[in-house]
């Protein structure tokens, strides 16, 4: 049976892996095995609240895709927007608190 699942290239995507974190990061390509992502990031929880790290921090990351392989994906789900948005803050440098368009 053939799953298609109905992310679209550059949707944020969180994925919880069979080793139990929780991942977010964009997607940039899905393949028969695998989400191509980038910016990968997973979250963490802290006594302040959640904060997001590095998904590996020998790779590089910032520049290169990776492969999250489906096999290793247990569950995957669109991200709600006050993560996303901390998301898109955090890969992108940029403040989105502004509330007005230009």
């Amino acid at each position: 049976m053939l799953v298609t699942s109905n992310f679209k290239v550059n949707d944020v995507i969180t994925f919880r892996l069979n080793t139990g974190e929780e991942v977010v990061a964009k997607l940039t390509e899905e393949k028969m095995d695998s989400y191509v992502v980038s910016k990968p990031l997973v979250m963490i929880l802290q006594e302040k609240g959640p904060v997001m790290a590095p998904m590996m921090i020998s790779a590089d990351w910032k520049t290169t895709p990776v492969n999250i392989y489906k096999h290793g994906v247990t569950m995957s789900a669109s991200t709600v927007k006050e993560i996303k948005k901390a998301y898109l803050e955090t890969t992108s440098g940029l403040d989105l608190s502004a509330s007005t368009i230009i």
